[in-house]
């Protein structure tokens, strides 16, 4: 399976970025290196051609990208991504606020 995703890009926030130094020094990363970091929400995964991904990312409105548009999210879910897509698994759901 060719794994595909579609994504909205978050803004890197000093509230986001924080997160993701927390983050990064409880899985016993350096905090100070998150020069990689691309803060997204993923929509959806699977093995999907390009044509379904532009048609999901059009249904769900370009404005998602847009730097007017406000997310707001009540949790966050860690997931071990250590294998197949099918072997992934939960790990937490943690309260954001």
């Amino acid at each position: 399976m060719r794994l595909s995703q579609v994504f909205a890009l978050l803004e890197r926030d000093p509230a986001l970025l924080d997160a993701h130094k927390v983050a990064r020094e409880a899985f016993g990363q350096d905090p100070s290196d998150g020069s990689d970091f691309m803060p997204h929400a993923s929509l959806l995964y699977g093995d999907l051609p390009m044509s379904t991904r532009e048609a999901i990312r059009q249904e769900a409105g370009v404005g998602l990208v847009d730097p007017g548009i406000t997310l707001e999210f009540e949790s966050i879910q860690v997931w071990s991504t250590i294998g197949v897509v099918a072997e992934w698994k939960p790990l937490a759901t943690l309260p954001i606020g």
